[in-house]
């Protein structure tokens, strides 16, 4: 049977058998998968919107299963790795509000604590967002909302002709005429300064990023951040970045193409173990461990585990 892993993006009290266990987003719960799992998750954040929810691990055919939308569930060779998100209710707190006249269609803007919603003649548009305070301005059919929240800043972009809402997020974001640039700490093992650049167009498109260590980074050797360095630059299509971690071997044997084809589609990359190095690669189908080999700073070997 595999073993379950139980990851949390706030902090839970999970009852499972009747056994209480605390969970957040710095640790996991690991327990042995059965038939079936019962797990009663008990949020700890005071939030008032946010309830308490019951939902069911299921093995069928030596995959675990889970029809709760608040669970996302990623079934690996030897594991499961299941992620609990908060179960919220709509709030109706209200932090800020406006009204803007552009081409000619009024669009009113109200910001919830947990949800941006705009309404105008063709209808309403919703996107969720943690905010506690918020400031807007508009610019050609552009509707743009900056959000503070206790976890950093949030820049909500709404396109008034496609009707789609796009965002950036970080500790700090610096918006200049032609660049938005955001700047966070990540919450991963490796507790990486993260700073990226986007274009200031309509759809927020990413352009650069860059990874900096913190002082947590002195007590890891160079090698362990070298993987997440090239997978985050394979991620964006940055192979002249990517290819900087490879060993010559591997570059004349295999293109860019084999390569992003080796690894598939991802948009998070998790830290499972430094020693051997291994790698965990999540979309949102799926999620697939590597293990990398380093010698003198290079990339020497990939293998799916």
């Amino acid at each position: 049977m595999k073993k379950i892993r139980i990851l949390c993006d706030k902090t839970f009290l999970l009852d499972i058998q009747e056994k209480n266990y605390y969970v957040d987003n710095n640790n996991f719960l690991e327990i042995e998968s059965s038939e079936k799992v019962i797990v009663k998750a008990y949020p700890l954040e005071q939030r008032q919107n946010s309830l308490p929810f019951c939902f069911v691990l299921e093995t069928q055919k030596n995959n675990i299963v889970c029809n709760c939308g608040n669970v996302k569930v990623y079934n690996l060779k030897n594991r499961c790795d299941v992620f609990v998100e908060q179960f919220l209710i709509p709030s109706q707190n209200v932090v800020y509000t406006n009204s803007y006249i552009i081409k000619n269609t009024r669009h009113t803007l109200v910001c919830y604590d947990d949800r941006i919603k705009i309404y105008s003649n063709s209808g309403e548009y919703v996107f969720a967002c943690e905010c506690s305070s918020a400031t807007s301005d508009y610019s050609n059919n552009y509707l743009n909302v900056m959000c503070q929240s206790s976890y950093g800043k949030s820049y909500v972009r709404f396109n008034t002709q496609s009707k789609k809402f796009f965002k950036v997020c970080g500790d700090k974001i610096q918006i200049e005429d032609d660049t938005i640039t955001t700047q966070f700490n990540s919450n991963n093992s490796l507790n990486h300064i993260i700073i990226e650049k986007y274009k200031n167009d309509e759809n927020l498109t990413k352009c650069s990023q860059e990874i900096y260590s913190k002082e947590q980074m002195t007590t890891c050797k160079v090698q362990q951040i070298i993987p997440y360095k090239f997978l985050e630059a394979l991620s964006q299509k940055d192979f002249d970045t990517a290819k900087e971690y490879l060993i010559d071997d591997i570059l004349n044997k295999l293109s860019f193409d084999n390569i992003c084809e080796y690894f598939g589609d991802f948009d998070k990359i998790e830290v499972l173990n430094l020693s051997p190095i291994v790698y965990t690669l999540y979309n949102q189908y799926c999620a697939k461990d590597y293990k990398f080999d380093i010698q003198n700073g290079k990339i020497t070997d990939i293998e799916e585990v």
